[in-house]
């Protein structure tokens, strides 16, 4: 790359998420999505509901399934 021309800034489309830390507050449909797409661009995601283990059902296992 060169050291001359400044970097794309990243867009809504194709955000920079790689290594980043990313918190998930909430499993429902919307914290599900979040979930995923934060694990598909690579980062590290922690996800937290105020339901128990029990109540999540297949949520927490679908979280799960991609690295929360």
């Amino acid at each position: 790359m060169r050291s001359d021309v400044a970097p794309s800034p990243p867009t809504a489309r194709s955000p920079r998420l790689d290594g980043l830390r990313i918190v998930v507050l909430g499993l429902g449909r919307s914290g599900l999505a979040a979930v995923r797409l934060a694990a598909s661009k690579g980062a590290r995601v922690l996800a937290a509901d105020i339901r128990s283990e029990d109540e999540l059902g297949t949520a927490l296992d679908e979280a799960r399934s991609v690295g929360a």
